[in-house]
């Protein structure tokens, strides 16, 4: 078998299969215990846990391991970009979770990237660089590629190909024998041999002609929607409100990309559809031929093609999925606990205080300072939903170490606190020069503030939900 098929096989799983069928028998050959599938709503970054075994020292390291279909780019928004990759890595690592087998919480030691493409320009370097900052590039066990997956699934796992290859066999066995039936049975059918032919004829092309209607019924929406302008504000309010995270991405911005891939996607089906319009309506099979070349620019998977018709980028939308059904519990919670504008009101003045006291804060203290926290204590009354205090204080303390050393080099440090002191009070407290900045001398304490803002939003948010009755877990 090639490396183009091998790789063609790999690049046409999604990421459910490639986790399942691949990944995890794959880790298991490579001598990592107990790989476990741990994929759902709140994953926590993890799509697959490993265990690795120091026999020298008896210790035992645990891996997750983060899986994307497709490409890697180096743009900062949507499925593919390096920032959504590195919003899963630190989520796996500075996150605990429980372990199934052991039902304890454990904390990731380090995290292998697995993807089905390519790592395009820059954003290999954006990943290491923005995880630098935070002095957790070194947590990052190895990235692989489409290439060094394939090597690796060459040495350990090499009889997945040939699965691959019986499968298939076993697929055409079973349509030959199929369409050998249907042969049969055409006969006592149809007494007339060209009646014959044409009941296998349709038969055996009725898969294709199932997916060419719908095309057909599309062209009349074409001139209607595909040069249609489309607004980055067209979304339902419901989905606006900037105080309620998703863990994913920003969906007003999202949803547009999608909708400016779906635009650009129903463009390449114009011209497939004038293709398909004109070999339905070909009376010259030699003309009908070509028509079919022309199409092969288009559509299918072979190898080398100018163009491939592809829905990809705006399929496999299941983490954005995830995403959205965070918010809407989110949203739905406050408002059945009527609690939605007050939260808002809360976010708002959280916001605009709390950046005012980071540009303070980065005015003061040099990078160098690891011991000074930022701290805010916030005081309300959820009946009456009256603010009665907000609170800001610092204080020096050096952060506790909450896992030890490790033989990647990396300690963990406790260097975010949130609590619910009672039932009127939250507090928030960080060391907050034990965050860095990518390319930090680019950055005034102004941009500092606002974009280190949001970790004291994120802990306010879950704090909220937490007191008026809705936990995380």
């Amino acid at each position: 078998m090639t490396q183009e098929t091998k790789t063609e096989i790999i690049q046409s799983l999604n990421e459910a299969d490639l986790r399942e069928k691949v990944l995890i028998p794959l880790f298991t050959k490579m001598g990592f215990i107990d790989p476990i599938l741990h994929h759902h709503a709140n994953e926590k970054g993890k799509d697959i846990i490993l265990k690795e075994i120091d026999t020298k020292f008896s210790k035992t390291y645990y891996l997750s391991v983060v899986v994307k279909a497709g490409d890697v780019t180096g743009s900062s928004s949507g499925s593919s970009s390096y920032f959504a990759l590195i919003n899963q890595i630190k989520q796996s690592l500075n996150e605990p979770y429980k372990h199934i087998y052991e039902l304890k919480e454990v904390f990731v030691d380090q995290v292998i990237i697995v993807i089905s493409g390519k790592f395009l320009p820059t954003s290999l370097e954006s990943i290491y660089g923005t995880l630098k900052a935070e002095r957790l590039d070194k947590s990052i066990r190895e990235p692989l590629d489409i290439n060094k997956l394939l090597r690796l699934i060459d040495e350990h796992f090499s009889e997945y190909w040939d699965e691959y290859n019986n499968e298939t066999k076993a697929l055409v066995e079973q349509r030959n024998y199929l369409l050998n039936n249907l042969g049969k049975l055409s006969k006592v059918l149809f007494p007339d041999i060209k009646d014959q032919e044409l009941f296998l004829q349709k038969v055996s092309r009725s898969d294709y002609e199932i997916e060419l209607f719908p095309y057909k019924s599309v062209r009349k929406y074409i001139a209607n929607i595909g040069y249609k302008s489309i607004n980055i504000d067209e979304v339902d309010d419901f989905f606006t409100d900037p105080s309620i995270s998703n863990g994913y991405a920003d969906i007003k911005k999202y949803f547009f990309e999608i909708k400016e891939k779906a635009k650009k996607t129903l463009y390449e089906i114009d011209e497939v559809v004038e293709i398909l319009k004109a070999i339905l309506e070909e009376k010259n099979p030699e003309k009908a031929v070509e028509l079919t070349m022309d199409l092969e620019s288009y559509v299918g998977g072979g190898y080398g093609r100018n163009f491939q018709f592809s829905t990809n980028d705006i399929e496999q939308q299941e983490e954005f999925y995830y995403g959205l059904k965070e918010y809407r519990n989110k949203k739905e919670h406050l408002i059945e606990q009527k609690a939605l504008e007050f939260y808002n009101q809360l976010f708002d003045i959280v916001a605009e205080k709390t950046e005012k006291e980071l540009k303070n804060f980065y005015n003061e203290h040099p990078k160098e300072d690891k011991d000074t926290w930022l701290g805010f204590l916030l005081t309300l009354d959820l009946k009456s939903q009256e603010l009665i205090e907000l609170k800001y204080y610092k204080f020096q303390e050096t952060p506790k170490i909450i896992q030890e050393d490790s033989k990647f080099g990396r300690a963990s440090k406790e260097i975010e606190r949130m609590s619910i002191i009672n039932s009127t009070q939250i507090k928030v407290e960080i060391a907050i020069n034990n965050y860095g900045f990518w390319k930090d001398e680019e950055y005034t304490n102004e941009m500092k503030a606002k974009t280190f803002l949001w970790h004291y939003q994120k802990a306010f948010e879950k704090m909220f939900l937490e007191m008026t009755g809705l936990s995380e877990e």
